[in-house]
């Protein structure tokens, strides 16, 4: 994963809406990306317009922060057990 400027949500959310859309409903993971992406959906529903086409700086930090903690706990599951 790229470093990502926190004050550009959009990109970010695509970034971690591609990984958890790509696990499949028989992954350990599954439950996993869903939260994911309930989090990524409300985040683009507070998501407005700017005048550079970037996200306004909505509660960034703690998007990216919950997003990155499930990411974790995604990538460290297997065969539905944590390591």
């Amino acid at each position: 994963m790229t470093d990502f400027d926190p004050g550009i949500l959009r990109p970010w959310l695509d970034e971690h809406e591609g990984y958890a859309a790509s696990i499949k409903r028989t992954d350990p993971r599954f439950e996993i990306a869903k939260e994911m992406l309930g989090i990524i959906a409300v985040a683009r529903e507070s998501l407005r317009p700017s005048a550079d086409s970037t996200a306004n700086y909505i509660q960034n930090k703690e998007i990216i922060q919950q997003l990155a903690i499930l990411r974790d706990k995604a990538e460290h599951t297997v065969k539905g057990k944590q390591k």
